[in-house]
């Protein structure tokens, strides 16, 4: 489990093993080691994030024509995805990979006004 755990996340990550739960709460004194260990934790910062872009989605719009969708639901979809971009800049054309769906491109990115 722990190689398992190691291999998904990075080398060396703490695993916590609770005993289970008694009269409905975890262990007092492992509650604490655990928030202890969170607390003093450094957390080492994550290279991926400052190389490649990535998006934070608000909301999604499915914006085909609803008269193709009833002629044939399995048509390919053209969707608009509103959210904040972080990292490096996203560009037309670049691949992105959506969970479920696979690697898709970008057709255009349009910069909104912050609603805030």
């Amino acid at each position: 489990l722990k190689n398992r755990f190691w291999t998904e996340i990075y080398q060396g990550a703490k695993l916590f093993y609770l005993s289970g739960i008694s009269k409905g709460q975890y262990p007092t004194t492992e509650i604490m080691n655990l928030s202890r260990f969170i607390a003093v934790m450094k957390f080492r910062p994550l290279s991926w994030r400052s190389t490649h872009p990535y998006l934070l989605a608000d909301r999604m719009e499915d914006i085909s024509d609803p008269a193709d969708v009833v002629a044939d639901p399995a048509i390919d979809r053209h969707i608009t995805v509103y959210g904040y971009v972080r990292g490096t800049a996203f560009k037309p054309g670049m691949m992105v990979h959506i969970p479920g769906c696979g690697d898709v491109g970008i057709h255009a990115i349009t910069r909104l006004a912050d609603p805030c």
